[in-house]
């Protein structure tokens, strides 16, 4: 086999290598925005439960469970960051998983007291936090190409 024919086939491998070493760090950041946003489908439905609740203006004690089942699902959120995603977005998601989970936990104790004037300002706190992370899952599904469902 000649030089160049060598030089060639050399090039074509390790643009092929490159190129499935992309596609599986795309994978992965696929993969933690696919499980998140199932994972946020929950939240929401948790959220529009409490909502009702909270426009009755009564028994406030109803929507708590909604709201442990939040900070349950918030604290499992960075579990489901896949290891090629990068640093900067790991910290992003951990963050405000936190968050979430603050204030979902601060909205149940308001909740469980019949705190209607607190548990309304967890609330908002808490879907703020809601909004700021399904922004951010849109920013990544864009990025790697795929809609959000």
């Amino acid at each position: 086999m000649n030089t160049s024919v060598r030089k060639y086939l050399v090039l074509l491998l390790t643009m092929l290598l490159l190129q499935s070493c992309a596609v599986y760090v795309a994978y992965g950041l696929y993969r933690t925005v696919t499980d998140i946003n199932a994972t946020l489908t929950l939240v929401d439905k948790s959220i529009t439960n409490i909502q009702g609740v909270l426009s009755e203006g009564k028994n406030l004690k109803r929507a708590a469970a909604d709201g442990k089942l939040i900070s349950t699902l918030a604290e499992k959120i960075p579990s489901l960051i896949q290891k090629d995603v990068a640093l900067a977005t790991k910290e992003k998601i951990v963050k405000l998983s936190g968050d979430l989970k603050f204030s979902s936990d601060d909205f149940t104790n308001k909740a469980t007291a019949e705190d209607l004037p607190g548990a309304k300002k967890a609330y908002n706190d808490m879907t703020t936090t809601y909004g700021s992370f399904t922004d951010l899952m849109n920013d990544l599904s864009d990025s790697v190409g795929e809609p959000l469902r």
